[in-house]
């Protein structure tokens, strides 16, 4: 015979408990009291293991993305037997007024510069009509895998100005994302 279910172990209802053990003591039931207890306390601990197992999966430390070192290990050309150095885990820059996402590629990868030019069209002065000069670039570093080596494409892009008033126009950010014009 088994017990009947008194409340829910997810949500008990404390007051149906009550009413029930009264009921159960005043026909001198203490046999089906001790069961129906009894199966509640075993499943509610049920419960509870199995929150407290989904709790620590859910706070359990995750090891950080090894994507890079993994294809560096696979671009690494037994040929020439050459070790990448490792960048050791925890060394990171507490300099975050600049930028707030990553930090810098490492000095070790090859640099491809691709110069996003202002277009001859804008570098007219609208106000006085004079050819704007350079007056400098913005670097953006974008990671790219060519075949057997890694690379950083720099996109620079000018900004021109005009010498006669302060009339100041800077390229355009290309369509394609990773500007493969360099090759």
């Amino acid at each position: 015979m088994r017990p009947t279910t008194i409340t829910s172990p997810y949500a008990p209802d404390i007051e149906k408990v009550r009413a029930w053990l009264e009921e159960m003591i005043a026909a001198l039931r203490f046999i089906e009291i001790v069961a129906a207890i009894l199966t509640l306390i075993t499943r509610m601990r049920d419960v509870n293991t199995e929150l407290v197992t989904k709790l620590a999966h859910l706070k359990r430390r995750r090891p950080p993305s090894e994507t890079l070192q993994r294809l560096e290990r696979q671009l690494a050309l037994p040929l020439f037997s050459v070790a990448l150095p490792r960048r050791k885990r925890g060394q990171h820059s507490n300099d975050r007024s600049r930028h707030p996402g990553r930090g810098r590629l490492p000095a070790r990868l090859e640099r491809v510069v691709v110069d996003n030019e202002v277009p001859a069209a804008q570098r007219i002065c609208p106000q006085c009509g004079t050819m704007m000069s350079t007056v400098s670039f913005s670097c953006c570093e974008m990671l790219d895998v060519v075949p057997a080596r890694i690379i950083v494409v720099q996109r620079r892009d000018e900004t021109v100005a005009c010498p006669n008033d302060d009339m100041i126009v800077s390229a355009s950010p290309p369509a394609d994302r990773r500007a493969r014009k360099a090759r």
